[in-house]
């Protein structure tokens, strides 16, 4: 039995035979594909030794059954980690780390999880009786980092990727030439948590100190893409970071050089990277939108969305998330430069999308279809079709909200925006009293949102867009004083 073997290798320092009795176990354990036709777990007796096995049909169903015997079997596995000698915990740890490698694979996430952090148990107690342990917590903690992150416990991602970064820096002073990527991505992925946790001060931190060692590693192997790659994508995520700072032209200066970048990386291999510098191309319309250069807005998400179409000639269920994105983002921008038509072709464009996708998976693209509603109900009010902004409009209210009495199922700003379109729709045609709540409805739930960002230039314009429709149905109401008070906070906002 293969397991037999790891168990015998790992009695002794032997551990390139440990790693290569692990990933036997782990093949036959993990190997999830269509062409495998059974599904085998091994389970612990309280004598430590592997005593049986369960074979299982390939069913969804029974590979969770499985999955769940596996984890209790881990949970019991770890209380014995203090008592094994040296030589089993490598093994173990081996075994662990490449189980949950292997579960991540196949995204099999709260697995990867309990895998993940067993191996980080072994290893800890493995270092702390021999710091020569130290690459291999680095790599359990990185691990860890990310499985928690897939599991959403975000915190303990952001903790984890702390202590991974301090011990590859700690591992840099005596060995300086070793481990700059492990450091640099573990940099990464600290600012991509801490971003999440709403902490963009400590995220743009981590993606300088990776750009600094990324920019290193380019200029040493020159003729290699994998550190420009790894370069392009923390400058493009340092821009999002500059952007939650209200750094505006800070993070459009960042996106531009990713850019650059992107684009040397396309003369090398135009197959390989012209898909992302179609995205590249795209982020750089929405720091455009963020400056309120709608023009160059425009110019930027069309040229992506060209791009984006011709991968897609080739096989036309290719890229469909992006083009959608695309043309409902150019609807957006049309509608700042008061181009409503093209801002409705745009956007019909993205709802037909939209709708295809979410066939696929209902639940994934409701917001997208609804969003896309709303923006077209806005629209069609603006060139005076106002019954046919409104069927719109209420057919995603009631998408992301079908009883009333239950709480909607998407964010504030959605819900503001279509509760906004709405008020648009119901003022043309006169249901002014129905208007009115719709309007006072949207102020209520955006208030919140612009508060916690009011420097945030696309709040701004949402928020002035939301306080106008509020000022035209007053005004239609003659609500004189209400109104003022409303004329006034637009002109702040100026």
């Amino acid at each position: 039995m293969l397991a037999v073997r790891l168990a015998k290798a790992s009695r002794f320092h032997e551990h390139r035979e440990a790693r290569r009795a692990a990933e036997a176990v782990y093949i036959q354990l993990c190997e999830l594909g269509e062409e495998l036709k059974r599904y085998s777990v091994h389970r612990f007796d309280t004598n430590n030794t592997l005593v049986h096995m369960k074979t299982l049909e390939q069913e969804q169903d029974q590979i969770k059954e499985a999955l769940e015997l596996f984890s209790s079997a881990v949970k019991w596995r770890s209380t014995t980690a203090e008592n094994e000698p040296n030589s089993t915990k490598t093994g173990t740890a081996i075994f662990f780390e490449t189980l949950g490698l292997r579960l991540s694979y196949h995204k099999h996430w709260e697995a990867a999880y309990d895998a993940g952090e067993q191996c980080l148990v072994f290893t800890r107690s493995l270092f702390a009786q021999n710091e020569s342990h130290q690459v291999s917590l680095g790599w359990a903690l990185y691990n860890f980092s990310i499985y928690s992150e897939m599991v959403e416990k975000i915190e303990d991602a952001q903790a984890f990727a702390a202590e991974a970064v301090e011990l590859r820096k700690r591992l840099q002073i005596t060995r300086p030439n070793e481990g700059r990527v492990e450091l640099a991505n573990a940099l990464y992925n600290h600012a991509i948590y801490s971003n999440r946790l709403e902490k963009p001060e400590q995220a743009l931190q981590s993606v300088e100190e990776a750009i600094l060692l990324y920019r290193a590693l380019a200029a040493e192997q020159p003729d290699l893409e994998v550190p420009k790659s790894d370069l392009v994508n923390a400058v493009i995520n340092r821009s999002t970071y500059l952007d939650h700072l209200e750094r505006s032209r800070e993070a459009l200066e960042s996106q531009e050089e990713a850019l650059a970048l992107c684009r040397r990386l396309v003369e090398i291999d135009s197959a390989t990277h012209s898909p992302a510098l179609a995205s590249c191309i795209y982020s750089l319309s929405r720091w455009h939108e963020s400056l309120g250069d709608w023009n160059s807005a425009i110019s930027a998400v069309k040229d992506s969305l060209a791009l984006y179409l011709s991968f897609s000639t080739k096989d036309p269920m290719l890229y469909q998330v992006e083009i959608a994105n695309c043309h409902f983002y150019l609807a957006i921008y049309y509608n700042n430069i008061n181009d409503w038509n093209q801002a409705i072709e745009s956007m019909s464009e993205a709802l037909v999308i939209y709708r295809k996708l979410r066939t696929q998976k209902p639940e994934e693209y409701l917001s997208d279809v609804a969003d896309s509603l709303s923006g077209l109900g806005r629209y069609w009010a603006k060139v005076g079709e106002f019954e046919k902004g409104l069927a719109g409009v209420e057919e995603g209210m009631k998408m992301v909200r079908p009883d009333p009495v239950e709480a909607y199922t998407v964010s504030e700003t959605l819900w503001a925006y279509a509760q906004n379109a709405r008020s648009m729709c119901l003022h043309g045609l006169g249901r002014l009293d129905e208007a009115m709540r719709s309007a006072k409805e949207s102020l209520h739930h955006f208030r919140p949102v612009y508060n916690k960002r009011p420097g945030f230039m696309n709040y701004r314009r949402i928020l002035r867009e939301i306080l106008e429709t509020n000022v035209e149905v007053m005004e239609s109401l003659d609500l004189v004083g209400e109104t003022e008070l409303l004329k006034d906070e637009i002109r702040a906002l100026e």
